[in-house]
């Protein structure tokens, strides 16, 4: 057995004498990814997978990575070149890829995603399966590690694709991401079914689900998952593939508001009418035996006090009035309860309309101009000096990354202006604790511009709290 194995030592070594390992991005003993460099008049960053493999299992690797090749799709990460080549003495096979901004894996060592955020992830992430399902093909690996960010378009991997119903083309360690039948070496579109549902688990809760295979029991879903989201991680983990929930089921949950043991929406509004017309009936029921009740007790208060010993004799009624009464009382009867005022209708209605659930639109993607700041931003802070900036551009966080910040989070970018206010270099003077929030105010420093003449460094400090965003120049 080759003793050989894929590190960070490997950073600096060239593939097939066209591509330099530049940075170790991560991976196992046997497979390591890297960032390198695209030739061309500007160099285009990329990612290469290497694998240790012997010259047939690198041609195995060659045929699935030409089959992948030939999809397209906006949410799949397309293949930009493969081959076999050697490192030493040692054999390998590559695949390259775009080079990803941001992986969720990485997000979630800082932070859960919030319902909202996981709506607009499933978008993609549906849309991909269907396609990559309707090509008779299983993604087989799906889980955050796998869930890319290109340019902020969400797009799934394609570099270890199996065929649908075929035997497992991969032996790779497999973990709770890997669905019952895959242990048994099956693959079917079900296991990605239940690979979404524990990525989405990790999401919401930076949990999986706990599960022992030998057990026979299904895994048992993390406490705190939100609706619809609790419902969906369950039908996706259910140990037979057969029972569990479809692409299609997914698609149309994310729209559904779900309440006690999970009724769907059509349902619950149909059972809310129903219990309406009913208590609408049983109101007019009781008003007409309370209105009867009453006709009851006026006739027999009558006729005590008119046949009563010494009563004062019964004022007489004229015919017009005695049928002016009984047609009074009869309308009464027959009438019941007055019907409910306008108002509380009106309000009924718009409790009913509370009850929905508005499916969430896509933010819009914000022009990069000029003092650009999200809705829920605070304004560039005025306290303090402003170190002659003509351009402030605000990091745009989404409300719901906001919502998860405890306190302030703290991010210092220092820039080299040049001679002509336009920012030369930034590095961060402190990036804080979390990646996504130092990424997005790395992106907005650098577009800031200063006045002309004032050439040199600047420290932009950005405050993100839950109310929005604050910048000053320190």
């Amino acid at each position: 057995m080759s003793t050989v194995t894929i590190s960070r030592d490997w950073v600096g070594r060239v593939i097939d004498g066209r591509f330099r390992l530049l940075e170790w991005l991560g991976g196992s003993e046997s497979s390591g990814v890297f960032l390198t460099e695209l030739d061309g008049p500007e160099p285009q960053k990329a990612a290469i997978k290497v694998i240790l493999a012997d010259y047939a299992k690198a041609q195995e690797w060659m045929v699935s990575w030409a089959e992948a090749a030939k999809l397209s799709h906006p949410h799949l990460m397309p293949l930009l070149d493969s081959g076999r080549t050697q490192v030493d003495t040692t054999g390998v096979a590559y695949s390259v890829t775009e080079y990803a901004d941001e992986v969720l894996a990485d997000v979630l060592r800082e932070r859960p995603l919030g319902p909202e955020e996981v709506k607009q992830m499933l978008v993609p992430l549906l849309d991909a399966l269907f396609y990559l399902h309707g090509k008779r093909y299983v993604h087989g690996h799906l889980s955050p590690s796998n869930v890319l960010v290109v340019q902020n378009q969400l797009k799934l991997s394609t570099d270890e694709l199996q065929v649908t119903g075929e035997p497992r083309r991969w032996f790779r360690a497999l973990t709770l991401y890997d669905a019952p039948e895959v242990w048994d070496g099956n693959m079917t579109a079900a296991a990605d079914v239940w690979s979404l549902g524990m990525t989405l688990a990790e999401a919401l809760s930076l949990r999986t689900p706990e599960w022992e295979r030998e057990s026979g029991k299904e895994p048992a879903v993390p406490a705190g998952i939100p609706q619809p989201f609790a419902r969906m991680v369950r039908e996706c983990l259910k140990l037979n593939p057969a029972e569990r929930c479809t692409l299609a089921d997914l698609n149309k949950a994310r729209f559904e508001r779900i309440r006690g043991e999970d009724e769907p929406l059509e349902r619950r509004r149909s059972a809310r009418s129903e219990l309406e017309d009913r208590e609408e009936h049983e109101g007019r029921r009781r008003g007409l035996i309370l209105a009867g009740a009453a006709v009851v007790v006026l006739l027999a208060i009558f006729a005590v006090v008119h046949w009563w010993p010494g009563s004062s004799p019964a004022k007489t009624q004229t015919p017009g009035e005695a049928a002016a009464s009984s047609a009074g009382v009869a309308g009464a009867v027959e009438a019941g309860p007055p019907p409910a005022e306008p108002a509380k209708r009106e309000k009924r209605k718009r409790e009913h309309a509370a009850a929905k659930q508005e499916i969430p639109k896509p933010q819009a993607e914000v022009p990069e101009t000029a003092n650009t700041q999200s809705e829920n931003s605070a304004a560039v802070s005025t306290a303090g000096a402003t170190g002659n900036a003509v351009q402030r551009v605000m990091p745009q966080p989404s409300d719901s990354a906001l919502h998860t910040i405890h306190g302030t989070v703290r991010v210092r970018v220092k820039l080299a202006v040049d001679a002509s206010g336009n920012v030369a270099d930034a590095t961060f003077a402190d990036a804080g604790p979390s990646q996504y929030f130092a990424r997005l105010a790395m992106d907005a420093a650098r577009k800031w511009r200063f006045a002309a003449g004032a050439a040199g460094e600047r420290v932009v400090e950005f405050d993100f709290r839950r109310t929005g965003v604050e910048a000053r120049v320190e």
